[in-house]
């Protein structure tokens, strides 16, 4: 990976045209030409120049990103603001040393913190609290923080589901599942029954993160040790390599940016060539179905996510689906994993326009193919004031998709 340094020329080729202005979601909802691609390249080349130091203000503004990296698209010069930033967050993470945060982000915390709390919320169902908490809404929807409870609580709100069990098994598979399966189980659950039907065998492979939070947070040591320690405990012995997260997909297919091992390289060259995500897995190999009623749905594009076509595959296999495109169905979220721990009220906002977008449409189901996107859709609906529609994940709709067929036939 490039250090800040390496990247002044680039930094330089801005011609501060403000292009990127007109895509960046953070500039749309606050104004402040600090948190656009422009106006950090103008900081960070006062750190290069030493006319500004990398400190915490200035942190705070690369922070400010959702590294959604839409700005590179409608750049001229074809910028890669996402890597720049990303280099300066790593030089800064380096020179801040902060304890707290490495002591969370090191491979026996993070993974564990998150079983923790995915134990915690079991626990949490099954003392029906989510019910209980429905009583106070009315008066935690006033305040931000009270939303966060709003939004957690719908999430974590589950049916219990249980993997079924099919004989014939042909396929092998490697399932890296996301790690918000630790905090709500459904996609994962479901995502499992639906390859077993379609003669799939999912080999249990013992994962870590993906790695992002780790690199988005400047912590690049944690992060290749995520690399290293996922690549090495993948078998070589398997038909297909699935995600259920288009953030997860993108994180491992570009792993080869960090390492320099050649028999990971090779390795990790083998899995991109059987990469896949469960969505579009079981859309190639399941079969044609006509559905007895028109469902109507929109469909939010992630920012990680590469296939463009997920939406034409969906009707194609699925008949009588009534497909309405949203508004900017492509612009980010506002989630983003810790840009929404970090930035709460910003976050919020970007996630009301993709609400309000999303609810013009009237659709039954709004669908994504990113967890977080889930979350930070849902984040949107709260703050509007809408706990009635819920996005889900396209695992789920498919899986409610070939469940309404099953009963119907």
């Amino acid at each position: 990976m490039k250090n800040l340094c390496e990247y002044e020329s680039q930094i330089q080729h801005c011609s501060k045209c403000g292009l990127c202005m007109s895509v960046c979601p953070v500039y749309k909802v606050t104004g402040n030409d600090c948190a656009v691609s422009r106006g950090k390249f103008i900081m960070l080349n006062g750190v290069l120049n030493c006319d500004l130091k990398l400190n915490e203000n200035i942190n705070k503004y690369l922070d400010m990103c959702l590294m959604c990296n839409a700005c590179k698209d409608f750049c001229p010069v074809e910028i890669d603001a996402r890597k720049i930033l990303l280099a300066a967050k790593a030089d800064y993470f380096e020179s801040k040393k902060n304890m707290f945060e490495k002591f969370i982000f090191s491979t026996t915390v993070f993974e564990n913190l998150f079983k923790l709390i995915g134990f915690c919320l079991k626990l949490y169902r099954l003392f029906f609290i989510p019910k209980f908490v429905r009583f106070f809404y009315p008066i935690l929807k006033k305040n931000i923080f009270g939303r966060k409870i709003i939004l957690m609580n719908e999430y974590v709100d589950i049916s219990n589901l249980k993997r079924e069990k099919h004989e014939k098994q042909i396929k092998k598979a490697v399932y890296f599942k996301g790690c918000i399966s630790y905090i709500n189980p459904k996609t994962r659950i479901l995502a499992e029954n639906l390859l077993a039907k379609i003669g799939v065998n999912i080999r249990e492979v013992d994962f870590k993160c993906c790695g992002m939070p780790m690199l988005s947070s400047g912590d690049i040591e944690q992060f290749k040790k995520r690399i290293e320690y996922n690549l090495k405990n993948i078998p070589d012995d398997f038909d297909v390599f699935l995600t259920d997260c288009a953030t997860c997909k993108h994180t491992i297919e570009h792993y080869s940016e960090y390492i320099t091992d050649k028999k990971l390289l090779e390795k990790l060259e083998n899995i991109k060539k059987k990469s896949k995500s469960v969505s579009e897995y079981l859309l190639e190999n399941l079969d044609v179905i006509s559905l007895d009623e028109k469902i109507s749905f929109t469909y939010k594009k992630p920012c990680h996510e590469t296939n463009l076509n997920l939406v034409d595959e969906l009707c194609s296999k699925f008949k009588n689906l009534d497909y309405k495109q949203m508004c900017n169905f492509d612009s980010c979220c506002g989630f983003a994993g810790s840009f929404a721990l970090k930035n709460m009220a910003l976050s919020e906002n970007i996630s009301l326009q993709t609400a309000e977008n999303l609810k013009s449409q009237k659709t039954d189901y709004a669908v994504t193919t990113c967890e977080a996107c889930v979350l930070g859709i849902m984040q949107g609906l709260i703050k509007s004031g809408d706990l009635k529609t819920k996005p889900i994940s396209m695992i789920e709709f498919i899986s409610v998709l070939t469940t309404n067929h099953l009963k119907n036939a």
